[in-house]
């Protein structure tokens, strides 16, 4: 019996993975990375008459401005870890509608659909370490102001998503 040393062993361990394999073996690639992306969530809310779907890879962050004596909500969307907003979502009541618009850039405003919806889009300066400027949607449904806030393809993705929900006219009108 021959004996086989450290140095001659390695050539046979090759030799065996290559024979142990079949041939064209290859680490297998999904076809279509995307589909391992988790789809999106949606956030329904009754009360506000509103639905919006947003990746599930963002934290969804939802405050109710009652307990502080506000009516409305601010909902944000938030990368994980470091807490950059993306989006964010609040409601007012209608008489606040001159204090959101002192903030624009003068020139900035455009109209921008949202679900049916004629808004008010407008920019501001960001005053956060990002820079540059964030958008303004302002929308006036029933008797509430939506306002859309934020930056960026998942803003605007979001924002398209948004849908009313019909809320029940009162009896006489």
């Amino acid at each position: 019996m021959r004996k086989i040393g450290s140095n001659n062993i390695w050539p046979l361990l090759a030799a065996a993975a290559a024979l142990a394999a079949p041939p064209g073996c290859e680490t297998p690639q999904p076809e279509e990375p995307s589909s391992f992306v988790p789809g999106p969530q949606e956030y329904y809310n009754a009360a506000l008459g509103f639905s919006l779907r947003y990746p599930r890879v963002l934290d969804l962050k939802v405050e109710d401005r009652g307990v502080v004596g506000e009516a409305g909500i601010s909902l944000e969307l938030q990368y994980p870890g470091n807490g950059y907003t993306v989006f964010r979502l609040a409601t007012y009541d209608t008489g606040m509608r001159g204090h959101i618009r002192q903030y624009m850039v003068v020139g900035s405003e455009r109209a921008r659909p949202v679900d049916g919806e004629t808004g008010a889009r407008f920019e501001v300066e960001d005053q956060s370490d990002a820079g540059g400027v964030v958008q303004h949607i302002v929308v006036e449904r029933f008797d509430r102001l939506y306002v859309f806030t934020g930056k960026g393809e998942t803003f605007d993705e979001v924002v398209d998503s948004f849908r009313f929900i019909d809320r029940p006219r009162p009896a006489g009108g």
